[in-house]
């Protein structure tokens, strides 16, 4: 199933009305698609934030509704919309005014009231796959990636020590001038290498007679590669029952583990998925560089502070990537 279509059946896949074969598909498509996984946790992001706002009913000021739908109009430009993207499109633009109408008014309101007594959070239902009672070791792509330690590197300054005493010929002392180390607080740049990156996903389809055995060889089989396996659950269609896997391991060792994976019963289907990310990490690598030079000729602390942040954020996106061109993941459907 291509990107496009996945993307148009996500909305009614968080609502629960799509068919058992069409929820199936949806499930290993976002797990082998690290773009169409963003795509499906930024939906359950803004949808529970619309849930968590909704809970909050409060009168708008006056002349707000009429002022919203004054800049409504002013900006309503009809353009042209790529048929591929619609769904993106008028999607996120109808649900991002909907979450910014809604935090203008509890601004507004709340602006001149006391303060009010902090409602409990709600957390979002995801319709869930049953879990076949293998630990989860490794986490979905592109959740959160790791923290960055990106403490400035501060040169110390020695303690000043007694000026040496230089004797002269007239039995007189000199003192001599010890130079001062001014500290530097210029941030040191994380070397990234500018290379060939893909991220490659395996959908791998095994016909096996007992899958809770077969379950068993597959945590073992990924122990001795030292892949980590994580259990995308259980599903169930006309054509029988399917136990979905999520393996990932190191790209040396890959072609091995689907081989001795394969071994496990007859190879009914074998795709494999390669993205280029190769001009991506570039323009981002050469954005990171340009904001690392800037930050060294900036004075100002706040400054230096908001460069940062930035930074930091490339650093993540630029790690991330690099650790996820080094592996390969491998989706594993267990037929019965």
């Amino acid at each position: 199933m291509d990107c496009m279509r996945i993307e148009q059946l996500i909305s009614p896949f968080l609502d629960d009305e799509l068919t058992p074969g069409e929820t199936g598909e949806v499930r290993s498509h976002i797990a082998a698609c690290a773009e169409c996984q963003r795509e499906y946790e930024d939906l359950v992001q803004l949808s529970s934030a619309m849930k968590q706002m909704g809970a909050v009913l409060m009168p708008a000021p006056a002349g707000f509704k009429d002022a919203v739908m004054l800049r409504i109009n002013e900006e309503r430009i009809v353009t042209p919309i790529k048929k591929s993207r619609w769904f993106n499109t008028s999607w996120r633009q109808v649900v991002a005014g909907a979450a910014a109408a809604l935090l203008l008014i509890f601004s507004a309101v709340t602006m001149n009231s006391s303060p009010m007594v902090q409602l409990a959070e709600k957390t979002p239902v995801v319709d869930t796959v049953q879990s076949s009672g293998i630990s989860n070791k490794y986490p979905a792509d592109n959740i959160t990636p790791g923290v960055v330690n990106t403490t400035d590197n501060l040169s110390t300054v020695q303690p000043k020590a007694e000026p040496p005493i230089a004797a002269n010929k007239d039995n007189t002392t000199t003192t001599v001038e010890s130079p001062v180390v001014a500290a530097s607080n210029v941030r040191s740049a994380y070397v990234f290498l500018n290379r060939e990156r893909s991220i490659k996903t395996t959908l791998l389809k095994v016909r096996v007679g007992d899958s809770a055995l077969a379950q068993e060889k597959v945590l073992q089989i990924a122990g001795d590669m030292q892949a980590e396996t994580q259990s995308l659950g259980v599903q169930v269609n006309e054509n029988g029952s399917y136990t979905v896997l999520k393996i990932t391991v190191m790209k040396a060792s890959s072609t091995n583990l689907i081989n001795r994976l394969g071994g496990l019963g007859t190879v009914i289907d074998q795709e494999v998925d390669k993205q280029d990310i190769s001009t991506r990490y570039a323009e981002t690598l050469t954005q990171y560089q340009s904001l690392v030079t800037q930050r060294a000729t900036l004075q100002d602390a706040s400054q230096k502070a908001q460069l940062d942040q930035r930074i930091v954020t490339l650093e993540d996106e630029l790690q991330d990537w690099e650790q996820k061109a080094e592996r390969e993941t491998i989706v594993l459907w267990l037929e019965k």
